[in-house]
């Protein structure tokens, strides 16, 4: 054949060549463009995911702090002497006094637990004012009829967050404060007779959003509607500002992806509401920071093309003379694109956990837990130790036991409630290699999906079993919490049916699923089986098998 090509004209070569450029360029151009398309859109989708996501976290952490001072205040509101203060008049100095030597001490314990709380304002009907602070005096000359927050405060009906404001009727240097407007309804009659002002530092709302997000492409803020007013870690410039305002105005609907233009850049915006009412939490993020690797990809896919050309010419003519050596190099290169799939969905690791564990160290380690920190450190250590072994994505089912094990004492510091797991796995198995990361996808699903700090240790418990089954090896993990959704249920179940839609939003959400079950196929091939099914009474069971091998 090499004789025989050489024998050929030179000019039937250069035609050879250029057949074969071509066959070359314009696959490589079609799929360039098509998957620069698809990296694009897939980007977007993506960031706007990872953007909901981020602001409900920030959002939910806010709610919380604020939820939980409003909580902490309904034993005072109920108290009997701090209702009969509420009807005694102004001008009875004497019974006022006596009243508040009585619940005082419901007050104090409150602005101590809550370093936050700069100062709780009681304002009622009667024109009697009460302030309470350990931090700062009120300056009781001060003109408080003319203050738009006092008379915003007496027409509420509901908790609300206020707009962003000075703490003028203190002595000393005012603070920046959100006040927590509460309405205090008379027992007897039903009716709203005075408010609860509770003025929580600006800055405590800065922490929390810098502990929920940090990222050198965006930021996250606090946003007041009604006002204008914005909390953030870096100052906004004033067209950014306006034109952010207007895109939050003109979009109407919180939750939802919104995209302006400001100062020549494109940004993405996501909001999300906080409760009580008043503020939205903000992630802004610039569409050069979420396209950027799109770009880079770009680049690197010429350059890929522009070798492939060159490695074409040198090719050609070998490649007419030894098809089956080249059909060999092809089939040697999809195993490698195989491997280097597995590998890389073997090395996801949810950043929530991450985030929370170190969230746990961070509350152990105040509360002066040197032992638990030290425990806590080991088990994460030992967990990316193990995730990050060069074993090529194998391990034993011994290792698999010990890596949940870490999981679940790493889940118990953190949430204070410990979780047991019985495991019914022949002596025998242990010793079996297995694909990496196969149990704790599934025990951390049920965790996050079926179990609830508030149940019993009787009403949550996790079973696996592990069996052989002629030539399968068979596994069950199920949990006695919380039953799967019908919804969510019947699109896992498809998925594993290989019915999924390679689009469908949901999985974009919930990946770990997902995520193991293409690695099992990548592992074991298209014989792997695995099915989803809800417990009678309630809790979800997964069973799946995959093949045998020593």
């Amino acid at each position: 054949m090499r004789s025989s090509l050489r024998a050929l004209p030179l000019s039937l070569k250069y035609k050879i060549l250029v057949i074969v450029l071509i066959i070359t360029i314009i696959p490589i151009l079609l799929a360039s463009l098509s998957w620069h398309y698809q990296m694009v859109r897939s980007s977007l989708l993506h960031s706007s995911a990872v953007s909901s996501e981020f602001a409900r976290y920030a959002a939910r952490e806010v709610s919380q702090s604020v939820q939980e001072i409003n909580q902490s205040l309904d034993p005072l509101v109920i108290d009997s002497s701090f209702q009969k203060y509420m009807t005694i008049p102004k001008d009875d100095i004497v019974s006022q006094a006596g009243s508040i030597l009585t619940f005082r001490p419901k007050i104090d314990p409150l602005l101590q637990s809550h370093p936050e709380i700069e100062g709780i304002m009681y304002i009622d009907k009667e024109g009697k004012i009460l302030y309470n602070s350990n931090q700062k005096s009120m300056n009781y000359n001060y003109d408080f009829a003319s203050d738009p927050l006092f008379k915003k405060a007496a027409s509420m009906y509901k908790p609300v967050l206020s707009q962003l404001h000075q703490t003028l009727y203190t002595l000393g240097s005012p603070q920046e404060s959100i006040s927590l407007i509460r309405p205090i309804t008379y027992l007897i009659s039903g009716e709203i007779n005075a408010w609860l002002i509770v003025d929580i530092k600006a800055e405590h709302f800065r922490s929390l959003m810098n502990g929920a997000y940090e990222s050198g492409d965006g930021q996250i803020l606090l946003y007041h509607p009604a006002s204008g007013n914005v909390i953030s870690k870096q100052p906004l410039s004033g067209e950014l500002h306006n034109d952010l305002e207007l895109a939050l105005h003109k979009g109407g609907v919180p939750n939802e992806e919104l995209l302006f233009e400001s100062e020549g850049e494109h940004f993405e915006v996501i909001a999300q509401e906080i409760v009580p009412a008043g503020w939205q939490m903000v992630l802004l993020t610039p569409f050069d920071a979420i396209t950027q690797g799109v770009k880079e990809s770009r680049l690197w896919s010429l350059l890929i093309a522009f070798l492939s050309i060159i490695a074409a010419c040198f090719i050609a003519f070998p490649l007419i003379s030894g098809l089956r050596r080249v059909e060999h190099q092809l089939y040697a290169s999809k195993v490698k694109e195989k491997e280097k799939e597995l590998l890389l969905l073997q090395a996801q690791i949810n950043p929530h956990f991450l985030f929370n564990t170190l969230e746990t160290i961070e509350s152990l380690a105040m509360k002066r837990n040197g032992e638990a920190v030290r425990s806590v450190v080991q088990s994460v250590s030992r967990m990316m130790r193990y995730n990050a072994k060069s074993d090529h994505g194998w391990s034993t089912l011994r290792e698999e036991m010990t890596f949940v094990t870490h999981f679940l004492k790493i889940h118990r510091y953190r949430n204070g409630e410990e979780v047991a797991c019985d495991w019914e796995v022949s002596p025998d198995l242990l010793d079996l290699p297995v694909m990496k990361l196969i149990i704790q996808p599934f025990i951390e699903n049920a965790l996050k999906y079926g179990w609830t700090p508030v149940m019993k240790a009787d009403d949550f418990k996790l079973t696996v079993h592990i069996h052989r089954q002629e030539a399968w090896l068979c596994f069950r993990i199920a949990n006695t919490g919380n039953s799967i959704l019908d919804t969510d249920l019947e699109k896992i179940n498809k998925m594993t049916r290989g019915e999924m839609e390679d689009d469908d939003p949901y999985f974009h959400q919930h990946t770990g699923i997902s995520n193991v079950y293409q690695r099992l196929v990548l592992s074991y091939g298209d014989s792997v089986l695995m099915h989803f099914s809800k417990l009678p009474e309630h809790g979800t069971t997964v069973e799946f098998q995959i093949p045998f091998n020593t």
